[in-house]
């Protein structure tokens, strides 16, 4: 399960369709596109995968925290955090290190080829001993 920060158009969108071309569930989080982040989803519902949009400011400590309890809720943890903007990841990041699941991941990434690394990488270490 990935949540991708900033992933309502644009790059971040091209990184959330992504990775759910590549079986992910994603959590596409906007701050003020939410049509923008809606028709994200939408495109990738319509190609039977699995995605939602969540409205939080990753600044704000209190939508980080309903950011992490709604990946939960629906998806049962959180194993990547995409970052596919600039904003402030100080909050998210912290809360990403108590919360992600086992061998998960934080990425700063600026496209589909850059993703595709990252989650080449957390899958190895997904089914290396130890992990």
């Amino acid at each position: 399960m990935l949540i991708v920060i900033g992933g309502s158009t644009g790059p971040g969108g091209e990184i959330a369709r992504a990775a759910a071309n590549r079986g992910c569930a994603v959590v596409v989080v906007y701050l003020e596109d939410q049509s923008g982040a809606e028709a994200t989803v939408d495109e990738i519902v319509s190609s039977n995968g699995t995605a939602v949009a969540v409205r939080a400011d990753v600044s704000d400590d209190m939508d980080v925290e309903r950011l992490f309890e709604e990946a939960v809720a629906l998806f049962g943890g959180v194993d990547v955090i995409v970052h596919a903007d600039d904003r402030d990841s100080e909050l998210i990041d912290q809360r990403a290190a108590r919360q992600l699941r086992r061998g998960g991941a934080i990425a700063w990434v600026a496209d589909s080829k850059e993703l595709a690394a990252v989650l080449d990488r957390w899958e190895a270490g997904q089914r290396s001993p130890g992990m």
